[in-house]
């Protein structure tokens, strides 16, 4: 983990923070690598920003505070999320934050870590690192926007993986579904593969998850809140999966309008404006 920091600190991508008076990581909080036209050194051997005990230290705090809540511990495991891990009908909730659409490279965000944990974890934990680089061929994201292949896998893809997390869930229980993205082609597959993967949306909450701050939100529309969708499992009590509650789109927009008027004047009293009211709504 400290190696990780480290490397995040150590490019030629870093950026000098003068509100706080050091130095930002690559990736500091962004989904993106960003381009800069200088950038700030840091010393790994020195005592400034940036340096190589205070990556360890920040590890070591952290460590040591979560260690004190070992009794909450729960279980890990490595997967592909299409993949059935969970009994039937057993867990009580199924939360889930899927990929944006085509907002995020995740796995090509993900070399940069993977590549130096690489070096240090190959001998010991080999099945993990068996590839030169993160594997791709199965993520669900849309790199090309323009591409109607890579949207349709995409939407399959979270298809697959909402009814898995649907089959797992007790017919009683709840789901929340965390997104964000500003463009009606990311919200129409994410609303069809809820929908064809037999969850019902009953709730859409925006929750203030960015920083006012943070790079590309200087200037420009990006939406401060990620949507959280609140479902339950569309099953009868005994778990078989019901066929006749989903309406037809006609009626939809017969509705619509009536539930965005009663909706909107709430969001704007709780401060929640803009492309973020406008999602929450299309939630």
């Amino acid at each position: 983990m400290c190696l990780a920091k480290q490397a995040d600190y150590s490019t030629s991508l870093c950026r000098w923070r003068p509100d706080g008076a050091f130095v930002n990581p690559t990736l500091g909080g962004e989904k993106k690598y960003v381009m800069v036209s200088d950038y700030a050194e840091s010393c790994p051997i020195g005592f400034g920003s940036g340096n190589w005990l205070g990556q360890v230290d920040w590890v070591a705090r952290f460590l040591e505070k979560e260690a004190h809540i070992l009794e909450f511990s729960g279980q890990v495991m490595q997967s592909s999320a299409d993949h059935v891990i969970i009994p039937e009908d057993y867990a009580s909730a199924f939360i889930t934050d899927p990929p944006y659409y085509d907002s995020v490279p995740y796995s090509d965000l993900a070399n940069f870590y993977y590549v130096w944990h690489r070096m240090v974890l190959l001998a010991d934990h080999g099945d993990y690192y068996s590839l030169p680089l993160t594997p791709k061929s199965q993520e669900m994201t849309v790199d090309h926007p323009n591409s109607s292949d890579e949207k349709v896998k995409y939407r399959d893809g979270l298809m697959r993986a909402f009814e898995v997390g649907r089959i797992a869930t007790k017919p009683s229980g709840i789901g929340v579904i965390v997104f964000a993205h500003k463009s009606t082609e990311g919200w129409e597959a994410l609303l069809e593969a809820i929908v064809q993967a037999g969850w019902s949306i009953v709730g859409s909450w925006p929750i203030d998850t960015e920083l006012q701050n943070r790079l590309n939100a200087l200037g420009t529309a990006s939406l401060a809140s990620s949507v959280h969708l609140v479902c339950r499992p569309r099953e009868n009590a005994t778990g078989t999966l019901q066929t006749n509650l989903i309406g037809d789109w006609r009626e939809v927009l017969q509705e619509l309008p009536a539930r965005i008027h009663a909706w909107l004047p709430r969001l704007a009293r709780e401060g929640i404006v803009g492309a973020d009211a406008i999602f929450a709504c299309l939630g």
